[in-house]
């Protein structure tokens, strides 16, 4: 039996003694056995026993495929239960996620959790523990006091007291922004956007409250910032309120962190923002909520986003009212630098009220996007790709230049880095109104690409029912337009100035224009544009019409079809434009109509006045041109469109020949300078020449001033020769008024008046003069108490006349008149409007041969429309007039 106790003492003693020297070995095989399923190694281990129960390790190496371990100078009292360590090193090491699809069973999990901690857990203070982890710029240098019974204390780099409830670790610290520059990716967008990002952002403190179950860890921030972002024309201010969670599920690989900013009140606002037009304002784009509403996912190289959206504060309150873009599926690859997104923007609000006194839009514009950013961050040289369908509506919409009832317009638009952008789709609108343009109804087609290389093209269609410009009535009008042109992206310029290299082109169609004064059809106008700059443009192109009718006054023209020839330079402002259109109307009449500015010049150089036959006949049917030359001069500005028409200028016509009613002309020389405006045509002091009137008796060398005076056209100072002697007049108006005029005869040549009455063997020597009262009315041309008077006497000779000798058989007397000699003649002349004319001749005188004196009393009547119609046709002048008449048609 001693024998028996003292060999069980004696194995004790062995054992003892074995454990004693062979400590080390034995706790590395414990501890590797123990943390096996965690893959953990012991490295190194070298440690002491003391007495009373203490344990001195004075260096521990472990390693596992997450972390890096070693422990220095620790004791391990174990009647006090304690735990000190002077210096503990951690290294993390970053775990390639597993690409498997199998969920794993959290009962299966091989990492050690709160659970797993026993009861007696030792009191510990771990005097300085060091770690260091790729997500971190430098090492972390902190204290832990875990020696209270259920907090533990942080200090050093981290203040932080945790404390284990229900199996978990909570931990609630108190931090600022600025410690976030340990983590290298908060560091690089620091470093990189620093000028963006003010500093102010780093001094705002948060608060957080973080749960640590041994491998997954939750945390729920509280924030209140507010910083500004200084982008190129463009300060922003942000503000975040409220509450950020996080969640990693497992922080041994952190494959992924899950962020829910739902209670995160998000604002931007842009108080200085030039990319925002001050129209705007109305729409609250100054001021916008940023809202996360669904869980953020962000894995190692991926975040994604399910819905982000963005609407201005401070909304209308009507029901109706939205501005929301929202994004969905935003995916970004930090490694390959690849984001995609779904979009949607909807907007539904009254248009702004410092542009328009009314009217609301509705946009909803629906697509996708995505893009890969270059290394260099430069759009040209990255790849991209999007597109949209959008539908536009515009209702009601007035302001004091445009007023119009209604816009739908749907149309795609799509581009990548390849092909660029392109625009394509649809527009109608009804009941417009631009300033001096109404239009009824507008259908139209659109399409517009804008190359990776910077080239916009672009092609509209359109219809018109009723368009109304500058008070002109174009109906049924369509027309088709191209653009073309470089685009510069030079930084400062204007809109306009960016735009080089155009080409553009077009064609309208209109099946008529009205205004007041003009109605033509079958309108048909082509164009091309071309210029190193869009305000450098030349413009070619050609017109072609048929004028139905042209209102002047009170003449109405029916024209022949009318062609224009266009040129026009322009720097898209009416004072930088100038233009030069050719009109020919037929036969070849020309007039160029020429712009510059404000200023316009209409021009007629030496056109056969024969080419306006047409015209003439149709203002003075009885008017027939046998040949001429025409000049004129129309000079007129406008600043204002609405402005009544009004003109000046020039009219000059010469060797101008033809008839008028029964009057045949020639040598017709005029030169009038003329105004017309809302009073009318007016003349001032021109000059009218005639070389021959000849309606039976010719009247030559014709001269006469005319001008306009009240509302009517007079000529004053007319001189001609007529009978072989001359006619003069005061003034005459050429309107249909009634008036008197005095016509002054001077020098008739007696042989020539008794001409008139072609009878043979009647010679008269002498001069007459005379003053004849004319008196126009509606009924005609008649004289009253005219008086006509030789000059000097004169002598009347009649030989072989058989009519005198017939009356001189039954009155002897009349023999004396055969030879006489007379001092004075006289006559009383009266004509009516039916053409009648009454002379009372009285002669005083004497026959030389018989020296008898000899007082002759005649009365002679006539009507003078059949005397001088029986003298054209006697003369051949009707004949010229019929073939003036037929020439003139035939021009």
């Amino acid at each position: 039996m001693i024998r028996a106790i003292f060999g069980l003492i004696l194995f004790v003693l062995i054992l003892a003694v074995i454990g004693v020297f062979l400590r080390d070995a034995l706790l590395k095989r414990v501890i590797s056995n123990y943390f096996a399923e965690q893959s953990i190694q012991v490295n190194c281990l070298e440690t002491h026993l003391r007495l009373p129960l203490t344990l001195e390790v004075d260096d521990l190496c472990l390693s596992s495929p997450n972390f890096k371990l070693r422990v220095q100078n620790a004791i391990w009292l174990h009647l006090e239960n304690t735990l000190t360590v002077e210096q503990m090193d951690i290294e993390h090491v970053l775990v390639e996620a597993s690409n498997s699809n199998e969920q794993s069973d959290p009962s299966e999990n091989p990492y050690a959790t709160i659970d797993d901690f026993p009861n007696n857990m030792p009191k510990v203070l771990i005097k300085q523990l060091k770690l260091d982890s790729p997500l971190l710029v430098s090492p972390l240098n902190i204290e832990i006091d875990f020696t209270s019974s259920d907090t533990l204390k942080v200090a050093g780099d981290i203040q932080a007291n945790l404390k284990i409830e229900n199996s978990k670790l909570r931990a609630k610290l108190d931090w600022h922004i600025a410690d976030l520059v340990l983590i290298p990716a908060v560091k690089n967008m620091h470093s990189q956007y620093d000028v963006l990002i003010s500093n102010d952002m780093f001094g705002h403190a948060v608060s957080s409250d973080i749960t640590f179950d041994g491998l997954s860890v939750e945390s729920l921030h509280k924030v209140a910032f507010a910083f500004p972002v200084n982008l190129e024309g463009c300060n922003i201010d942000l503000e975040l309120e409220g509450d950020i969670a996080l969640n990693i599920p497992n922080i041994a690989t952190t494959e992924a962190i899950f962020a829910d900013f739902s209670d995160l009140l998000m604002q931007a606002k842009f108080p200085k923002c030039v990319h925002i037009p001050e129209a705007l304002n109305d729409w609250n784009f100054a001021q916008v909520s940023i809202q996360v509403p669904e869980i953020i996912s962000f894995y190692e190289q991926k975040l994604v986003i399910p819905k982000l959206k963005v609407e201005p504060l401070n909304m209308a309150p009507q029901k109706q009212d939205a501005l929301i873009l929202a994004l969905q599926d935003l995916n970004f690859d930090v490694e390959t630098e690849q984001a995609s997104t779904q979009f949607e923007l909807n907007i539904e609000q009254s248009l702004p009220s410092q542009k328009f006194s009314q009217g609301r839009i509705s946009l909803l514009s629906t697509g996708s996007a995505n893009a890969e950013l270059s290394d260099s961050g430069s759009l040209e040289d990255s790849r991209w790709q999007f597109n949209s369908v959008n539908v536009l509506n515009i209702n009601a919409l007035k302001n004091e230049q445009i007023e119009l009832a209604r816009v739908d317009s749907e149309f795609t638009a799509s581009g990548d880095q390849d092909k660029g952008l392109y625009i394509d789709g649809q527009l109608d609108l009804s009941k417009a109104h631009f300033s001096s343009l109404e239009v009824n109804v507008v259908s139209a087609k659109f399409g517009a690409t804008l190359s990776a290389k910077m080239q916009i093209e672009s092609l509209l269609e359109w219809q018109s029912t009723l368009l109304v410009a500058a008070k002109a009535n174009v109906t049924d009008s369509n027309g088709m337009m191209k653009f073309a042109a470089k685009l510069n992206q030079g930084p400062g310029l204007e809109v306009l100035a960016r735009f080089n290299d155009v080409i553009a082109s077009g064609n309208i169609e209109a099946k008529k224009l009205n205004t007041a004064q003009i109605q033509v059809s079958n309108i048909n106008s082509q164009f091309i544009a071309t210029g190193p700059y869009i305000d450098n443009i030349l413009v070619t192109g050609h017109t072609s019409m048929t004028p139905n009718r042209v209102q002047f006054d009170d003449y109405r023209l029916k024209l022949d079809k009318l062609n224009i020839e266009h040129k026009i330079t322009s720097n898209l402002s009416l004072v930088g434009t100038e233009s030069r259109h050719d009109l020919t109307l037929s036969k070849g009449f020309k007039v160029l109509f020429s712009q510059k500015g404000y200023e316009v010049n209409l021009s007629l150089n030496d056109q056969k006045i024969t080419d306006l036959s047409k015209i003439t006949s149709q203002i003075l049917p009885s008017l027939s041109l046998s040949q001429g030359i025409v000049n004129a001069q129309i000079d007129t500005s406008f600043i204002n469109i609405d402005d009544a028409l009004s003109f000046e200028g020039e009219l000059h016509l010469s060797d101008t020949s033809g008839s008028f009613s029964n009057s045949l002309f020639t040598g017709v020389k005029v030169d009038i300078p003329f105004i017309y405006n809302e009073q009318g045509l007016s003349v001032a002091q021109g000059e009218v020449a005639i070389a021959s009137i000849n309606a039976g008796i010719p009247v030559e060398n014709i001269h006469a001033s005319l001008r306009s005076e009240n509302n009517g056209l007079k000529l004053s100072q007319l001189k001609g020769s007529i009978l072989g002697g001359q006619l003069s007049l005061r003034e005459l108006w050429l309107d249909n008024r009634e008036q008197t005029f005095d016509l002054i005869l001077q020098d008739l040549d007696l042989q020539k008046v008794a001409a008139l009455q072609d009878q043979p063997g009647i010679q008269v020597r002498g001069k007459m003069m005379g003053k004849l009262p004319l008196i126009k009315s509606t009924s005609g041309i008649s004289i009253d108490q005219g008086r006509m008077l030789s000059q000097d006497g004169g002598k009347l000779t009649i030989k072989q006349n058989p009519a005198f000798d017939t009356i001189k058989q039954q009155q002897p007397e009349l023999a004396y008149l055969e030879d006489y000699q007379f001092t004075q003649l006289s006559s009383k002349l009266s004509l009516q409007t039916d053409g009648k004319l009454v002379l009372d001749l009285a002669f005083t005188g004497k026959n030389e041969a018989k020296k008898q004196a000899v007082n002759f009393n005649y009365n002679h009547q006539e009507n003078i429309f059949d005397l001088l119609k029986a003298k054209r046709i006697a003369n051949g002048i009707q004949d010229k007039i019929e073939r003036s008449i037929t020439q003139g048609a035939k021009q």
